[in-house]
């Protein structure tokens, strides 16, 4: 397999540092907003991975995690995002975003073995729920 020529192997990390800031502007976007329920936010994109499709789309999966403080709860979550990005007017944008959950849980629950329960996804004010990660979703414990 010949190797590819060095401008396209240069546009190919180029694409990626952009996308890197897209990711980094993102969580920016998210945290200096003002949500009622959640006043205080901290989202990180922790890494990822990239698959370009041609020079104008990529795919990718990135980690991620967050802390969400309201007056009350502070939940902590952990995430992936399952991107598709396209290149429009010479920028890198979202053409699509899905998240899945590993865990949201309060400091507390995640302190008392919460990564083990079976219901991982614990927001205040709504009923605990399967987390979306791992795909197997099997029982690792107790749900108390």
């Amino acid at each position: 397999m010949a190797e590819e020529p060095l401008e396209r192997r240069i546009a190919r990390l180029e694409a990626r540092a952009e996308i890197a800031e897209l990711l980094a502007r993102y969580a920016f976007l998210l945290d200096d907003h003002r949500f009622e329920a959640y006043p205080v936010t901290l989202h990180e994109a922790r890494g990822f991975v990239l698959e370009f499709r041609d020079d104008e789309h990529a795919r990718g999966e990135v980690l991620g995690f967050s802390e969400q403080a309201s007056g009350r709860h502070t939940v902590v979550t952990s995430f992936r995002y399952d991107d598709e990005y396209v290149r429009l007017d010479g920028r890198w944008r979202f053409a699509s975003r899905q998240v899945r959950t590993l865990y949201a849980m309060t400091h507390a629950e995640l302190a008392s073995g919460g990564l083990a329960w079976e219901l991982r996804k614990r927001w205040p004010h709504r009923a605990p729920a399967l987390a979306e990660l791992p795909a197997d979703r099997h029982a690792t414990g107790n749900d108390t």
